[in-house]
């Protein structure tokens, strides 16, 4: 099969990396057709709470969206066009196009654009005209998407209940395949034991409750050492929060790590967290962090949500306790630094489930079997001579 990755998509998120990577291995053909909206994330960030328009933004992206149109338009025709995460703007660019050539357009809308900026992030207000416009793009986009890639079953219900009409289908994010083997555990008790958060500090994280767990920690365990890796949105909040509660056992890394270091950096922690956030979207997402600790084979704790337990078995391949409770966070911790044999069986459990399920190749196989029926249909419709469909359309009753 031969699959066209179209549209402004960041090629660095692991969403795309990995639906990439998993459909080369699985056999496809991948033919990159892309051009650069953004200069770099933040400026996604921050635009999407401006209040003008960005002119220099219109210009590039009239540059950017005559060179996609036009290379699909001219290319060798692929059996599906996918419009890589974010690409809800890109789908109702292509759709026309998909629809004059006879090639299935496939959306991985991934989450709601509308509900990350408008709900989630609070970036746009309500009830502008701004987020009624986010609302209009991607409800369209769904609608005209011949499939839309979410992440979660309970994310295909919030779009088929938001948006109404529309296929979606759910393709885990998974993580890419681990460059680091992780170390065995240090043997002596009285060690530090490191536990690692890396995220984007965005509201969905909940980084308020992992501190008021460290604050809880800092007395009855002191050798647990708390190391947050990033930056974003509530970062600066998050700093002064924790200087607020006078933690000395939390360590803020760097901003940014490159894929090899921030592999290594994860196969040293003792544990790593997910997301402990309580907003309706953190109920239905799974978080990027959580594949890459299955597949770094180390201990994970995340929130128990429907979103989670659709991927994760409490005690089996994961530690999932409640939502916004620093109290049982930091039990879950205390859990996984008094029983290492329970927890090394936990990780191991969840590394198999990762190799299994969440890296590239049987995502990439995943994906491949949704996209077949469509191609099959369109390649019937096409493979159908002329005078078929005039002898259809003939044996039609006349008025």
């Amino acid at each position: 099969m031969r699959v066209c990755l179209w549209g402004t998509f960041d090629p660095e998120h692991v969403r795309n990396r990995v639906i990439k990577t998993g459909l080369e291995q699985a056999g496809a053909e991948v033919v990159v057709c892309h051009r650069s909206l953004w200069r770099g994330r933040g400026e996604r960030v921050r635009e999407s709470a401006r209040q003008r328009l960005n002119l220099s933004l219109i210009g590039r992206g009239l540059a950017a969206y005559w060179h996609l149109c036009w290379c699909l338009l001219t290319m060798a025709r692929p059996d599906v066009v996918l419009v890589g995460y974010p690409g809800q703007i890109d789908a109702l660019i292509a759709r026309p196009i998909c629809w004059l050539r006879r090639m299935p357009l496939v959306l991985d809308a991934f989450l709601s654009i509308y509900e990350t900026a408008v709900t989630d992030r609070k970036l746009v207000p309500k009830r502008s005209w701004r987020a009624r416009l986010l609302w209009c793009l991607e409800r369209q986009s769904c609608r005209g998407a011949d499939l839309v890639l979410l992440d979660t079953e309970a994310d295909c219900a919030f779009f088929q209940n938001a948006y109404g009409v529309g296929r979606y289908a759910r393709v885990w994010v998974g993580a890419p395949e681990p460059s680091v083997v992780a170390p065995a555990r240090r043997s002596t008790g009285d060690d530090t034991f490191d536990v690692l958060f890396v995220g984007t500090f965005i509201p969905l994280h909940g980084i308020e409750h992992i501190l008021r767990a460290a604050k809880l920690l800092a007395t009855s365990a002191p050798e647990v050492r708390i190391t947050f890796i990033g930056s974003g949105q509530m970062y600066t909040e998050m700093r002064l929060l924790a200087q607020g509660l006078a933690l000395d056992n939390v360590e803020w890394g760097p901003s940014w790590l490159d894929e090899p270091e921030l592999s290594e950096r994860a196969a040293r922690a003792d544990l790593i967290l997910g997301v402990f956030g309580t907003s309706a979207k953190a109920q239905r997402v799974i978080p990027a962090k959580a594949y890459a600790a299955l597949a770094a084979g180390r201990p994970l704790v995340t929130a128990d949500t429907p979103g989670s337990r659709e991927a994760l078995t409490h005690d089996e391949t994961a530690l999932l306790c409640p939502p916004g409770d620093p109290k049982a966070l930091a039990s879950a911790i205390l859990a996984v630094r008094a029983n290492r044999a329970e927890a090394d069986q936990i990780a191991a459990n969840g590394q198999a489930l990762y190799w299994q399920r969440f890296a590239p190749r049987p995502i990439g196989e995943l994906l491949l079997a949704l996209l077949r029926p469509l191609v099959r249909r369109t390649s019937h419709f096409t493979a159908a001579p002329p005078e078929s469909r005039r002898h259809r359309r003939s044996d039609r009753p006349q008025p």
